[in-house]
């Protein structure tokens, strides 16, 4: 069984999200995103299959963000009109933080 490291799972999305915005998605290593959180970079795989599955936590974290700020905006929305315009600012605003990774070559 591997051994779980205490934090590792946070420390690596932190900074493969840093390096995914900095480098972008094709000069992404795992080997640098292990070394940055102080892990061999077999340890990644404990976590993660592989660097889509990698990506692809990071994004669902900013999506359940997107999602929250949906239901807020819902909730608080005075009308249909209004909560339809929060639901697609948030979808714009996940759109947009990812627009640029979305565009690279795979």
């Amino acid at each position: 069984m591997p051994k779980i490291i205490e934090g590792a799972r946070e420390k690596i999305l932190v900074n493969a999200k840093r390096r995914l915005f900095e480098k972008g998605y094709q000069h992404l290593s795992l080997r640098e995103v292990a070394r940055e959180s102080g892990i061999a970079t077999g340890t990644i795989y404990n976590y993660f299959a592989n660097k889509d599955c990698l990506i692809t936590n990071i994004m669902l974290e900013d999506w359940g963000k997107a999602a929250n700020k949906m239901e807020k905006k819902v909730k608080n929305a005075a009308t249909v009109k209004e909560g339809v315009f929060g639901i697609c600012e948030a979808i714009d605003g996940f759109y947009n933080l990812y627009a640029s990774i979305w565009r690279q070559p795979s």
